[in-house]
């Protein structure tokens, strides 16, 4: 396993020949108006070919359209299924919905994900984006645990014990 530290969130996940990439955000200011502390530490024309994009909420330091726009169309993108229907709606047509305790296969690398103690909604009128996850991903040889900004939580222990 390699794990790549690209900037806050933004992780380049390799277990095996599988890449992964974690709430991608490449951007410059966050949410268009707050400056990053430091840049990100690579550029996206520096990734490898990636297998998949995994979201955790829909914070803007943690989901970025132009930074999800920028990737190669043909890269599945899998988030909490009211973020993927916004995301397919906003015109990224391999969104796709995971729920807590789903689980796919990427390659040779199991994804599964479990509900994440964070408050994806920042205002009264967008309470409809709150759902927030968290994943383990395991390849057979290697395992990690991707939370995003959630906190230890029984959950968090219990898909880390798996």
């Amino acid at each position: 396993m390699q794990i790549t530290y690209i900037g806050h969130a933004t992780l380049l996940l390799r277990l095996g020949n599988v890449h992964i990439l974690t709430d991608p955000n490449f951007d410059l200011k966050l949410g268009a108006f707050l400056p990053r502390v430091t840049a990100p530490g690579m550029e996206i024309g520096e990734l490898p070919s990636i297998d998949a994009v995994i979201l955790t909420h829909a914070h803007a330091d943690h989901l970025s359209f132009r930074s999800l726009r920028a990737l190669p169309p043909n890269i599945p993108i899998y988030a909490p299924a009211v973020i993927a229907r916004w995301l397919r709606r906003s015109g990224l047509p391999l969104a796709r919905p995971i729920t807590s305790g789903g689980s796919i296969e990427i390659g040779s690398v199991a994804l599964v994900a479990a509900t994440a103690k964070h408050m994806g909604a920042r205002y009264v009128m967008d309470r409809w984006r709150s759902e927030a996850l968290m994943y383990l991903l395991d390849n057979g040889m290697s395992s990690v645990l991707f939370t995003g900004d959630t906190a230890i939580s029984a959950d968090a222990i219990s898909l880390a014990q798996r």
